[in-house]
Formats: structure tokens, C-alpha cells, sequence
């Protein structure tokens, strides 16, 4: 649960995209992994699927008034099942394990820091230059 941010209007709703998958990827970073957001609810690191993101807005007449945040992360998997397409866990790609309940407080640090990004119109205007950066593209 995070304290409430600035009114996001319903015609702004791409921007909780944007907060969550800035910390998301910059989560990533830090573990010195370069990630992707593949649209519309992924984040991928090279070409393989190593996050999925549901959110799910309650609206009030024209504005957001509760998202919750769904976050399906690979962190420990050495094994997936064969029909998934390119699936990728954090400790594949560094060959470490991970402790769940202490990466949970460090992406959870990582969500409020982003979500402070909508308080201010500068913020805004970094969290969509950074999903666009971030896109993942076809072409490179």
C-alpha cells in the first residue's frame, strides 16, 4: 500500500504503466541487468520474458481513485514449463539466489520512488521519456 499521489485523470492511465515499469526496469538496473518494456504488460531483458504486469483501476467521475498492481516476477526459476515461450529468471541471467522477502523491500522502495515521479509535471514528463526510451522495438 502506498500513500496517495497527485490525481491521475482516467485519460492518464498510461502513466501508472509508466511509474510501474520504471521500477521495474530500474530495479533491474541495479542488479545490473539492461531491461525492456514490451507492450502492453511485460518487461523483458535481451528477447526473453522475465516480468508480467496486471493493473486493475478503480475510477471516480474522471480520475483514478485506487490502482492495484499485479507483478508476476521470475526471481529464483531454473526451470520453467516447456509451452512457455521465452521465460528468464533474475537468477538465471546472474547466477545468484535470491533472498524473496529483501527483493520484495527493494522493489517496493523502487515503486514509491517512481510513483513519487507523478507529483510534479517534471516527473511526468520523465516517466514518459523513460517508457518510450524503454520500449522494447523490433528493430533494436
Amino acid at each position: 500500500r502506498f500513500p496517495p499521489c497527485s490525481p491521475v485523470r482516467s485519460g492518464e492511465i498510461l502513466l501508472l504503466t509508466q511509474a510501474v515499469t520504471h521500477a521495474l526496469c530500474e530495479y533491474l538496473s541495479d542488479k545490473g541487468i539492461r531491461s525492456h518494456i514490451k507492450w502492453p504488460n511485460d518487461i523483458w531483458v535481451g528477447d526473453r520474458k522475465i516480468c508480467g504486469i496486471l493493473i486493475e483501476n478503480i475510477l471516480e467521475g474522471k480520475s483514478v481513485r485506487t490502482s492495484i498492481v499485479g507483478i508476476g516476477f521470475n526471481l529464483n526459476q531454473v526451470s520453467f514449463p516447456a509451452d512457455l515461450p521465452n521465460p528468464v529468471s533474475l537468477s538465471q541471467l546472474t547466477l545468484l539466489r535470491y533472498e524473496p522477502r529483501a527483493e520484495l523491500q527493494l522493489l517496493r522502495e523502487a515503486l514509491k520512488k517512481s510513483v513519487s515521479l507523478l507529483e510534479t509535471q517534471a516527473g511526468r514528463i520523465e516517466l514518459d521519456r523513460y517508457f518510450n526510451q524503454h520500449l522494447f522495438r523490433l528493430d533494436g
